[in-house]
């Protein structure tokens, strides 16, 4: 402000000393008229007029410069005020962007990080995943498969991963898009907790498997994917059986044993006493022949003497007969609960066992069996094994086979079968026509005194006893049967050659 004064005030200053200029120009040179005049104007004025008209004229001069030069301070004034304005905002754009790509820079650098992490995660992951044992795979809520480990691929017969990727788990089975019949798997999809099923294998029958779901839950608390993991748990299914059918004898066993204590106590008196009982009796008999012989119609108990002398020493041989088979059946039951713990195996002509066994069973097979099938290779190379309890077990799977049904048009066949495969190198097989069994009487048969035998002369321990020796054979029992259509016991035995170097 100012400065618009000052150019004011020199603009009027300047018009003075314009005036001063026209005094003494006057002064010195004696004209008639100012300088100024007689630049401007050619008619006569007064003097004093064109003096102030100058110095007005300065004056406003000096207002208008001073105005143009407050507008133009003004607009630098502005000016400056908005590219101050404008830095300010440059300045602070500028450090939202230093902050900002600091935190992007961060960002990346966490991401990177993250990535880095989640890869060697995913490679451990993998690692783990195909490092289990047992068939894994990772499914959604669908059962279309996402990814499987390296041992359900061979499980499943694939080539690779991605051959199966989308698919639902059935269609590699069955190629069907519906879920595998009595499967129970899709049940416990809807579970939020691990659960198992135990089945029948899909691939292999003779075997057992364990398939357990492990829900994968999403944000809202419900199964968003599922992992399954199928394993093999047929030799721990053995196991617990056996351990169960221990329990079961170890428990029988002592049962046994008191009964057998129990009959042995009272048996023992009667088999004791009979033979005295009998001198008692011969004795006294000599007495009763000479009174008896003096009386022809002497009568004991409305029996004639001679008749009631021939009962009574009946009636004592059916006492000590008696007696004797309390003792063989006790024997029996001890044998029963004490079964042999080795067998006595050597190198067994099969064939010859085999001709045994028919020699045995050959009556009850010709009354019950209308046909009977020996399928039987010829040369066949002898096995390792205990003769004895090869033949019992080929009579008890004869005798049951022949029992399996009432119909006359029942037809037995036995089968021998000799592999490369040196776990199931020697298959011995006895198939039946019969009635057939359902799935609960197939898991009881090896039960002791479980029977499924029509005509009511089953005692319910020959399978028992024999699946006792098969195990003692290092063999094992197949058994499939269908209601109505038959059954089929399997007993498979390895190569000893190879079971020997298996061992070692």
């Amino acid at each position: 402000m100012k400065k618009e004064y000052l150019i004011i005030i020199s603009a009027f200053i300047f018009g003075i000393l314009v005036w001063i200029f026209d005094s003494a120009a006057d002064s010195l040179f004696f004209y008639k008229d100012s300088f100024l005049n007689l630049l401007i104007l050619d008619v006569p004025k007064p003097e004093i007029f064109f003096r102030f008209l100058i110095l007005i004229s300065f004056t406003i001069f000096g207002i208008i410069i001073s105005g143009l030069f407050s507008k133009q301070r003004k607009s630098e004034e502005s000016l400056n005020l908005l590219n101050n304005e404008l830095e300010q905002r440059v300045e602070a754009r500028t450090k939202k962007l230093s902050e900002a790509n600091e935190l992007l820079n961060s960002e990346i650098a966490e991401r990177v990080h993250a990535e880095y992490k989640l890869k060697n995660n995913e490679k451990m992951f993998k690692a783990v995943f195909n490092g289990i044992n047992d068939p894994l795979l990772l499914v959604n809520i669908d059962f279309q498969i996402e990814t499987m480990n390296k041992p359900a691929i061979a499980y499943y017969g694939v080539k690779n991963f991605q051959t199966v990727s989308g698919k639902k788990c059935h269609e590699l089975v069955n190629g069907n898009l519906d879920p595998c019949k009595g499967c129970e798997i899709p049940s416990t999809s809807y579970s939020d907790q691990p659960t198992f099923v135990e089945r029948q294998g899909i691939f292999d029958p003779r075997i057992t498997e364990k398939v357990v779901t492990y829900p994968i839950l999403g944000d809202n608390g419900q199964p968003e994917k599922i992992l399954i993991r199928i394993s093999d748990i047929t030799e721990r299914k053995r196991l617990e059986n056996h351990l169960v059918q221990s329990e079961k004898m170890a428990a029988l066993g002592i049962l046994v044993s008191s009964i057998v204590h129990e009959i042995n106590n009272p048996n023992s008196f009667i088999s004791f006493n009979i033979p005295i009982l009998k001198d008692y009796i011969n004795e006294l008999m000599t007495i009763i022949d000479i009174y008896a012989g003096e009386r022809p119609d002497f009568e004991v108990c409305n029996m004639q003497y001679a008749e009631f002398r021939k009962d009574i020493f009946k009636l004592m041989d059916n006492v000590e007969h008696g007696s004797i088979r309390i003792n063989e059946f006790v024997s029996n039951l001890k044998n029963f609960s004490r079964l042999q713990d080795r067998v006595k195996e050597e190198w067994t002509d099969l064939q010859s066992a085999i001709d045994r066994v028919l020699s045995i069973t050959r009556v009850q097979l010709m009354h019950n069996v209308k046909s009977f099938i020996k399928n039987i290779p010829d040369n066949h190379p002898q096995i390792w094994s205990d003769p004895k309890a090869l033949e019992q077990i080929l009579i008890n799977l004869l005798i049951n086979a022949s029992q399996s049904s009432e119909d006359e048009a029942l037809t037995i066949e036995l089968r021998v079968e000799v592999n490369n495969n040196w776990l199931d190198h020697t298959i011995l097989e006895v198939r039946d026509n019969g009635s057939g069994m359902d799935d609960a009487a197939i898991k009881k048969i090896f039960d002791p005194f479980f029977t499924t035998k029509s005509r009511g002369n089953g005692t319910g321990l020959g399978l028992y006893v024999c699946r006792g020796l098969v195990e003692r054979l290092n063999g094992r029992f197949e058994v499939e049967s269908v209601p109505g259509k038959g059954s089929t016991f399997r007993v498979v035995f390895p190569d000893r050659e190879r079971r020997s170097k298996m061992r070692l």
